[in-house]
């Protein structure tokens, strides 16, 4: 059975066909996969997104962008080089695998050579990935670059077919068919004139020749003598023919003038040009013509312009309730006089006009601002409605001589057949019935007393003083008695409420402004108090449907201008109000879109009456809720008191309303939510506790967490409030920049420490964040925590590592601070090694990996901060594996670089060392001296034992570790793939990538289900954010183990394959040396026994048996080494333990065949090998002796590794799991309240 080659599928097919194919070496990828695993660090991939391989084809050949990331030209061309591009820059052409070129700027990723012209993706995100397959080293790293769409050919939507769910209706059949507008017909204006200019400059030689003879015509253009309009209209009709003549008898060829008229139709194919001509030239001599057409008009009295415009300055008071509208109401009221206004900024422009075509433009713009529909106003435009409002239109525009207007227009229009009928026609002839009522001189003096009665009550009421004089204008009160007597005079007549709907009472100014907004708005408190105490004129109702044409209520308007009494006044009327009338005005927004909530701040005693009526929720145009706008009201003299009421009213908003308290109904346009706004200590802490639904980690559009804002603005309060919270993430870095909050700190290298008592605010908050970030990360070892809280560039590009050690009995927190050149860390651990030769870490590159390091490759997309806090994380793995090895843990050089800043002085720690190394050397000499000290084979096959043993163990957990690492790594990738679903749901539900264009994929239904679950989706993926996750770290961790199993595992068998295998080899040499001594020993007996007795009196014989008595030595010694009970030893009793060669070589003795050639060889040729013998002997003796010590203390300190690794195990995994599991509890508690909620907003929606 064949193991598993590949993980499941990942869900970007890009990815998945480079790091997980199930067949490497048949992938025509293979190649690919080579050049990656060989230098992974100078490479970057350009991934597209999952969305744009999967919803897109290639427009030319129709293929889905998945089956192109199995083609090799299409993969080389996303992978970029970054060998030889000078490290730092951010802007940098970049070599692809394809030998094509693309330049990267900022997130903008630009094909250039070999790539299609115009070709350009942006950066979405960027990742550091980690490779999971068995086909790339264990734990390389690849820069990947997510791109929005892929770089190669023209991707396209494929789209899905439209289906309708059964029992639904097609949206598009139950829409009613828009009304009719008036002007939707096309008509010429001075922008068509432009155009036909336009066109003229394209065409030189006709422009040239045309426009010298126009300019003569319009000059000779003169009409100052006509006596009648007759005469007038001729000289126009002629000077139109002159005209068409002059661009007739153009001396062009015939495809000059075709190509102008077919540039014309091509560039405005609903123009008529000739209209353009007739419009042109009219517009060139209508300074001429309409000062004639005016004179001769009012020469023979044919118009009633007189009488009109010298009525104007009466009628500039004129309200909308007094020119006959039916229904008139005042509820609706303010959004009739909006599209009033609109229409006399319109109709103002007649007066301007200078061509009969802009005229009756205007015309049709006036009636389309009145007649137009809008959500806002019920009111039906009906004729005798239109009349009034035009009316409206006239008096307040004041546009003089209206009738001649009217009379150019129908004399002097291009095709004057159109005024008589259709749309034209009506707007002419309403125009006309309107004019004719103001002609009327009885219906005139009506409307000037009207407009004369409304000037008057609202000249007093602007002639009182202000309470509070805001605009430091003239604010004498002396007056303002008397005047409160006048404007009582005037409402006594109606005391018992018998006012009707045209009375001044219930007039309105053009601003919607009534008498009661206008005594508002005065600040003044007698003026409002002598009005309002008419209970009958102004009643309840009256109060709460008074509203101005920005929708603004009577008290909101109060609010704003800070009169307290008459706040109170009108706060008092409301609440006189049923429940449903204090919902409804209290939730009434302005055209700022703000509601009564917002405008509390200047009454904040009204916050707990009137806070349960408001709708907390509702947002102004900057996307400002009531409780935002009040969070940001800094200034305030009691902000602490308004805010904990305002926080209690929303509070029991909420719960009136069945809802959970939900941190997105209060984020602003910029992103920001309550968190970011709020300043003061004391209320963050009242949020957090009052709403659980709150995100501390949540980025705003400047990339800013909460966290963040507060360090970058020095809020210390808000700061120690927010670190105490549970659901903080203080490791959380931006999607772009990925900066954390403890980047925002400025740090001074020279003063790391201050005194308790004279320390800055800015120091502060550094040491609290550097004590919450080693707290929460870093393990506990006896002296405290030790742990890099950030590194940066200074300003030699030098990589800085700011360390800090804490204690938990310390009341400053912080113990130590120390900073280091990244080098210097290096250079610790190699000095750490050296002083621990078989330690676990430290001998391999894959402690550092090369991608890692920022200083060497360009700066792609900030990717060299992204770098950086992967390595920061790296960098204290390693030390809490320093921490967690007893023995590297009373380091010298480790305090040193822990406790101390400034460079790594290795010339003494290498003195040192060699200190300690000739001392080690001194004690192994005097073991050699001794054999009693020589080990035993069977002390080393115990020992063998023990480390084979040790290996096969530590080997398992070494597959294990790969393992794990693998499919974390593995589920971290298919965690992304969850998210880039969740994120694009409505897309991948559509088939369509275009988020604009999803509604026309799916009908109503699943679209706002979808859409309610992308919202709570989307919390949940915001959360997760951009982290280091409690996924990564455990990845991270579980890497350096079986990185460091490796290094113990390397060790071990070195020290079997290497130390152990030659002893054996020594001792089976020594063997084979005593059987060759005791063969010589019994040639030498046997030869002595042979020599007749008696012989060599002088002694040769006692010399004979010296010499052979070091043979019986070295058997003691072989003896000695097996366990033997035989030893030879001296006369003092102590092993014999060297061998002299000399002696041990045997002397030449008398021999019957002494005198023989033979003999004499034979006897040389005993003694040559006898002296070989004893030569290798003592070699293979002096070698055992210096190996049995060295296994001795190589065992001694491998055994201390082993254990050492062992506790360190358990304490890494001890420390990642705990780490994990807070996390991830973190993590799992607001994903469940953001799912709760997200239920609870579906069953509301849906249920």
């Amino acid at each position: 059975m064949t193991s598993r080659q590949h993980m499941p599928l990942l869900f970007n097919p890009f990815l998945n066909a480079v790091f997980n194919h199930p067949n490497p070496s048949a992938s025509p990828l293979k190649n690919v996969m080579k050049v990656l695993s060989a230098h992974p660090e100078d490479y970057a991939l350009l991934v597209p997104e999952s969305e744009s391989l999967w919803l897109n084809i290639e427009e030319g050949s129709g293929i889905p962008y998945r089956d192109f990331c199995h083609h090799t030209e299409f993969v080389e061309a996303h992978v970029i080089s970054l060998k030889g591009v000078q490290p730092g820059k951010s802007n940098r052409r970049f070599r692809t695998l394809s030998g094509r070129e693309v330049s990267i700027y900022d997130d903008e990723v630009i094909g250039m050579k070999g790539f299609q012209h115009g070709v350009v993706a942006k950066i979405a995100s960027k990742e550091l990935f980690r490779s999971f397959c068995s086909y790339l080293p264990f734990g390389s790293r690849f820069q990947l670059f997510y791109i929005n769409r892929p770089l190669v050919g023209n991707p396209i939507p494929k789209g899905v077919p439209r289906t309708t769910p059964p029992g639904l209706e097609n949206a598009d059949s139950i829409k009613e068919s828009p009304p009719h507008h008036f002007g939707q017909t096309h008509q010429t204006d001075n922008e068509d004139v432009k155009s036909l200019v336009s066109v003229l400059r394209e065409s030189p030689t006709l422009s040239q020749e045309i426009n010298t003879k126009f300019k003569d015509l319009f000059h000779d253009f003169n009409v100052r003598n006509v006596e009648h309009e007759d005469q007038l209209a001729d000289a126009f009709n002629h000077t139109m023919k002159a005209g068409v003549a002059i661009f007739n008898q153009a001396t062009l060829n015939a495809d000059e003038i075709d190509k102008f008229f077919t540039d014309f139709s091509k560039a405005h194919p609903l123009l008529d040009i000739n209209e353009c001509f007739y419009t042109y030239i009219e517009m060139n001599i209508y300074d001429k013509i309409w000062p004639q057409f005016r004179r001769v008009r009012n020469e023979h009295n044919r118009d009633h312009d007189d009488m009109l415009n010298s009525s104007y300055e009466n009628l500039n008071s004129m309200s909308l309730n007094q020119v006959g509208i039916p229904d008139y109401s005042a509820k609706t009221a303010p959004f009739t006089e909006k599209k009033i206004l609109q229409a006399i900024n319109e109709f103002k422009q007649l007066q301007f006009a200078d061509c009969a075509c802009e005229k009756r433009s205007i015309l049709m713009s006036t009636f389309r601002a009145l007649t137009s529909e809008s959500s806002e106003s019920p009111l039906v435009v009906d004729a005798d409605t239109l009349v009034g409002l035009l009316i409206m239109v006239i008096v307040h525009s004041q546009v003089k001589d209206l009738h001649k207007h009217l009379a150019y227009i129908k004399e002097f229009s291009f095709v004057v057949e159109d005024l008589e009928s259709g749309v034209d026609g009506y707007v002419i002839s309403t125009f006309e019935a309107v004019l004719g009522y103001l002609s009327d001189s009885q219906n005139l003096k009506k409307l000037i007393s009207h407009s004369k009665e409304n000037a008057e009550l609202w000249g007093l009421i602007k002639a009182a003083s202000a309470d509070q004089n805001v605009n430091n204008d003239a604010n004498d009160s002396s007056h303002d008695n008397e005047i409160a007597s006048q404007i009582e005079k005037l409402l006594l007549p109606f005391e018992n409420g018998n006012v009707t709907t045209d009375s001044f009472i219930r007039a309105r100014t053009l601003q919607g402004e009534s008498c009661l907004m206008l005594a508002v708005q005065q600040n003044n408190r007698l003026i409002f108090e002598t009005l309002i105490k008419f209970e009958n004129v102004f009643t309840v109702d009256d109060v709460l449907e008074d509203r101005n044409i920005f929708n603004t209520n009577l008290l909101m308007a109060a609010l704003q201008w800070k009169n307290n009494e008459v706040i109170d006044e009108l706060a008092d009327i409301l609440l006189q109000a049923t429940d449903e009338e204090k919902v409804e005005f209290c939730s009434t927004q302005d055209t700022h879109k703000r509601n009564l909530g917002h405008y509390l701040i200047h009454r904040h005693e009204l916050v707990e009456e009137l806070g349960t009526y408001i709708d907390w929720t509702a947002t102004d145009t900057n996307k400002q809720s009531p409780f935002f706008a009040i969070t940001r009201c800094y200034d305030h003299p009691f902000y602490f008191e308004l805010l904990r009421a305002t926080i209690e009213s929303v509070k029991a908003w909420y719960d009136l309303h069945g809802r959970r308290f939900d941190y997105r109904d209060h984020v602003d346009l910029k992103g920001n939510t309550i968190l970011h706004a709020l300043k003061d200590g004391k209320v963050l802490e009242l949020v957090l506790k009052v709403f659980e639904f709150v995100d501390v980690n949540a980025l705003n559009s400047l990339k800013l967490t909460p966290l963040m804002v507060y360090v970058k603005y020095s809020r210390l309060e808000n700061i120690k409030v927010l670190l105490g919270d549970s659901k903080l993430d203080i490791n959380r870095y931006d999607n772009k920049y990925c900066l954390t909050a403890a980047d925002y700190v400025k740090i001074d290298k020279g003063k790391l420490i201050s005194d308790v008592d004279q320390k800055t605010t800015n120091e502060k908050i550094e040491e609290l964040l550097d004590y919450t970030f080693l707290k929460e990360n870093m393990p506990w070892n006896q002296p405290g925590a030790f742990g890099t809280v950030r590194m940066k560039y200074d300003s030699n590009h030098e990589l800085c590592l700011f360390l800090k050690r804490i204690s938990s009995n310390s009341e400053a927190h912080i113990l130590d601070s120390a900073w280091h050149n990244f080098y210097d860390f290096k250079k610790t651990l190699r000095l750490i090694k050296l002083e621990y030769p078989f330690t676990f870490f430290g001998s391999s590159n894959e402690w550092f990996p090369k991608v890692l390091d920022a200083t060497q490759k360009p700066n792609i997309n900030y990717s060299a901060r992204f770098k950086l806090n992967y390595h920061q994380e790296c960098i204290n793995t390693i030390t809490c594996f320093l921490l967690f090895n007893p023995s590297t843990a009373q380091s010298a050089t480790l305090r040193e670089f822990l406790l101390t800043s400034g460079p790594i002085n290795e010339a003494e720690h290498m003195k040192r060392l060699n200190l300690a190394r000739k001392k080690q050397a001194e004690l192994l000499l005097s073991d050699k001296a001794d054999h009693t000290k020589l080990l035993k084979p069977d002390s080393l096959g115990d020992i063998q034992t023990f480390m084979k043993y040790s290996l096969n163990e530590i080997l398992s957990f070494k597959t294990v570790f790969e393992r794990i690492y693998r499919s974390l790594v593995f589920y971290e990738t298919k965690a992304r793939d969850l998210s880039t679903l969740r994120g694009r749901m409505l897309s991948f539900a559509s088939g369509d990538p275009s988020s604009g264009d999803v509604l026309s994929h799916l009908d109503k239904l699943p679209v706002q289900f979808l859409a309610s679950l992308q919202d709570t989706l989307n919390v949940v993926s915001d959360w997760e954010g951009t982290s280091l996750c409690s996924q990564d770290k455990l990845s991270i961790y579980v890497y350096y183990l079986a990185i460091a199993t490796t290094e113990l595992v390397s060790s071990i068998e070195h020290f079997i394959n290497t130390h152990v295998s030659r002893w054996w080899d020594v001792y089976s040499e020594l063997l084979g040396l005593n059987e060759e001594l005791s063969r010589l020993k019994q040639i030498d007996e046997k030869a002595r026994s042979k020599k007749p007795t008696g012989e060599d009196s002088n002694g040769s014989a006692s010399e004979n048996d010296t010499s052979l008595s070091p043979l019986s030595s070295i058997s003691s010694l072989i003896g000695y080494m097996s366990g033997s009970t035989v030893n030879d030893v001296s006369g003092d009793g102590t092993v014999i333990s060297q061998v002299s060669t000399e002696a041990m070589v045997p002397k030449k003795t008398s021999d019957p065949l002494s005198g023989s050639f033979l003999a004499e060889i034979i006897a040389g040729r005993r003694q040559k090998h006898s002296k070989r013998v004893m030569e290798k002997l003592e070699a293979l003796q002096s070698e055992l002796a210096v190996l049995s010590p060295e296994i001795k203390h190589t065992h001694e300190s491998l055994a201390v590794e082993i254990s050492n690794y062992y506790i360190l195990k358990q304490n890494v995994m001890k420390l990642m799991l705990q780490q994990h599991a807070r996390q991830k509890l973190r993590d799992l508690r607001f994903k469940n309240l953001a799912l709760q909620k997200g239920f609870e907003d579906f069953k509301r929606s849906f249920i």
